[in-house]
């Protein structure tokens, strides 16, 4: 029985998606875990892997076209069954919808040649560029014309990266869905703040030691220490492990972290998942894979979600502290400022240390100030005493 390929929850992004790119045609095998087909949203380009093995029977959903999270853009048949059309139950009758309506909404096929309809009789033929909706809107916002674009996705269709070279205009797609995001959670959410110096003295000595060992190419960034850190204050504090739903705080099961990521256009949070259960050098690989995905828009399906706690560093950028706005449906955000020598009192004696200034945003429906300070106070021991962050939670 053919097996429906669906486009999953996609973490924080839209209801509405744009297949990208299908990795595998109607009659070649797949794996499951290999990836099947990119799906374009407002913040990034998202990798989907294939949940089950088969052949891919039949593409409902081609290449440009815009859908819905839950909709079925395709079959698979299992390994070992003959070839057979997929039921026209309902669910293939909604995809079938989804792709009518598509030529009514985004008209993505819009000239003959890329495959569009023909115009009723007594008017011209249309001209407009073939694009992806994501490509088309943004010109747009861009004052771009793409008929002034070549396409390099398939067939020649113009995507988001053909329009990088191109003039640009005031707007951006991206930064409008962060902008709006931003302007909601500062204007909803009850934030108050606190602050904390740290001595980072011990964390410099655990960069040069993890340096030192194989396999480490390269010492941990601080980004990467403080994601283990929040990971393990998560699992020590795990009444702190909180998101909001409708309003109400309820437990985040997973020790999830978010890191903020400057990508091209706007600010995107990628998720390092269940950190207190790991390595510390598989905190730092998944650091580096998720902020290299983010910043050329390429992240997998998986990579966004819900997080109790993000992480902006912004202390690569010289700076020395600021105070952010918490990611809904988050309840907290660590802004982390730059490591640098300042002299500090140790035992009555006048010392240098490299010290290191953290704002932690809460969300006061979730926390009280005595909660909340219970957590900074974990946070900050874990990054001046850091030996539990080299390994697996107990």
């Amino acid at each position: 029985m053919p097996i429906e390929v669906i486009v999953p929850p996609l973490g924080e992004v839209g209801e509405q998606v744009t297949i990208a790119r299908w990795h595998k045609r109607p009659g070649e095998a797949v794996e499951a875990g290999e990836p099947l087909f990119d799906v374009e949203t407002a913040k990034a380009t998202l990798t989907v892997e294939a949940a089950e093995s088969g052949r891919l029977q039949k593409i409902a959903v081609l290449e440009g076209g815009q859908v819905e999270v839950g909709a079925v853009i395709a079959w698979l048949m299992p390994d070992g069954e003959p070839g057979a059309q997929p039921a026209q139950g309902p669910a293939v009758a909604a995809a079938q919808v989804t792709v009518a309506s598509l030529d009514r909404i985004i008209e993505n096929r819009e000239d003959t040649s890329a495959g569009g309809r023909e115009p009723p009789a007594g008017q011209p033929a249309r001209t407009r560029a073939y694009a992806s909706p994501k490509a088309r809107r943004i010109a747009r916002d861009r004052g771009v014309s793409l008929g002034d674009i070549a396409g390099s996705g398939p067939g020649g269709l113009i995507v988001l990266a053909d329009l990088d070279a191109a003039p640009r205009g005031a707007g951006d797609t991206l930064r409008e869905v962060v902008a709006r995001r931003m302007t909601a959670a500062k204007a909803t959410i009850p934030h108050f703040y606190l602050m904390a110096e740290v001595d980072m003295s011990e964390l410099e000595e655990l960069r040069s030691y993890c340096a030192s060992l194989p396999g480490w190419d390269s010492p941990p960034t601080y980004s990467a220490l403080m994601v283990r850190a929040l990971g393990l204050a998560l699992a020590a504090l795990r009444s702190h492990n909180l998101v909001m739903r409708e309003g109400v705080p309820v437990q985040h099961q997973s020790m999830d972290v978010g890191l903020a990521v400057a990508a091209p256009g706007g600010l995107i949070a990628p998720v390092v998942r269940d950190v207190a259960s790991k390595l510390l050098s598989q905190v730092a690989e998944e650091v580096r894979t998720l902020t290299e995905g983010a910043r050329v828009g390429r992240l997998r399906a998986g990579d966004l979600g819900s997080h109790a706690v993000t992480l902006s560093n912004l202390g690569m950028h010289g700076v020395d502290a600021f105070i952010g706005i918490i990611d809904p449906p988050g309840t907290m955000l660590v802004a982390a400022g730059r490591v640098s020598e300042r002299v500090v009192a140790r035992g009555g004696r006048i010392v240098i240390r490299p010290m290191g200034t953290l704002a932690l945003s809460f969300d006061h429906r979730a926390f009280d100030g005595a909660s909340a300070a219970t957590f900074v106070a974990r946070l900050r021991e874990l990054l001046e005493n850091p030996s539990e962050l080299m390994g697996n939670r107990p």
